[in-house]
């Protein structure tokens, strides 16, 4: 009857001491996945803030219709405001800003560039000098969104 006693009492111990050894791995678990949770959070979070905090425009294109030997026809949809005037003291790699203003349609529209940042209530697009240009109508840039 002890040695009964003895082997009842050895089982619950080990069972106790295995429950708690499974406790103590599941919290690791939930603690691993919690980490990778959070670090996948902050990534969503960090790229979302952008699109989050800014104003989504609507830019007029300008089509052109080339033809070239070796692809055929084919169709190239630019930003109206990829080329504009020349603005003093600006150079190939510079960040710029373009002011927009909507027009009647909703269609945003260039209306000035400068180097310096507008204020936040204005709108604008930030662009870098990509292409220095001369041509017969004067001197135009070419911007690419950062």
């Amino acid at each position: 009857m002890k040695r009964q006693r003895k082997n009842l009492l050895k089982i619950t111990q080990f069972t106790k001491m295995e429950s708690k050894s499974k406790n103590k791995e599941y919290l690791k678990l939930a603690i691993i996945l919690g980490v990778l949770f959070l670090i996948l959070g902050g990534f969503l979070l960090y790229v979302s803030i952008p699109l989050l905090s800014t104003k989504t425009v609507v830019l007029a294109t300008q089509p052109v219709d080339p033809f070239d030997l070796i692809r055929g026809q084919y169709i190239v949809i630019r930003y109206e405001i990829a080329s504009i005037p020349s603005i003093e003291g600006a150079e190939v790699g510079d960040n710029i800003y373009v002011s927009l203003m909507e027009d009647t349609n909703g269609t945003a529209r260039y209306k000035t560039a400068s180097l310096d940042k507008p204020s936040k209530e204005d709108l604008f697009i930030r662009g870098q000098v990509n292409l220095h240009e001369a041509r017969p109508r004067g001197i135009l840039r070419q911007i690419r969104t950062a």
